[in-house]
């Protein structure tokens, strides 16, 4: 699995930090993300999101955001994340936690 793999490295390594969040002992959600730096700025960049099913709509990823959002007013210039334009409910909780579209973009992909 593609996200399996991509949830792998984020805890390797390759975030800057895995936040999660818990309920009774049970992860419920975690958010991995990156500092990019351009020129002399830092950007924080959400790289992988999600909240499990049956937690959704409980809080978990608005507070998962706000202490990335927190984290991001200490070292950086602006924070980013991409999304599925058919994807409203992460486009209606990003834009709840203060992000605004941007810009839309087509990508394509081919799987081997």
């Amino acid at each position: 699995n593609t996200r399996m793999e991509w949830a792998k490295n984020l805890c390797m390594g390759r975030a800057e930090e895995v936040l999660i969040t818990k309920e009774n002992e049970r992860i419920t959600g975690f958010l991995g993300y990156i500092i990019k730096k351009v020129e002399s700025s830092n950007y924080g960049v959400i790289d992988l999101f999600a909240i499990h099913p049956n937690y959704a709509g409980k809080g978990f990823g608005s507070s998962l955001i706000q202490e990335f959002l927190n984290k991001c007013k200490e070292k950086c210039k602006a924070a980013f994340v991409g999304t599925q334009s058919k994807n409203l409910p992460a486009i209606r909780l990003y834009e709840k936690c203060g992000f605004r579209i941007a810009k839309s973009e087509v990508t394509f992909h081919k799987w081997f």
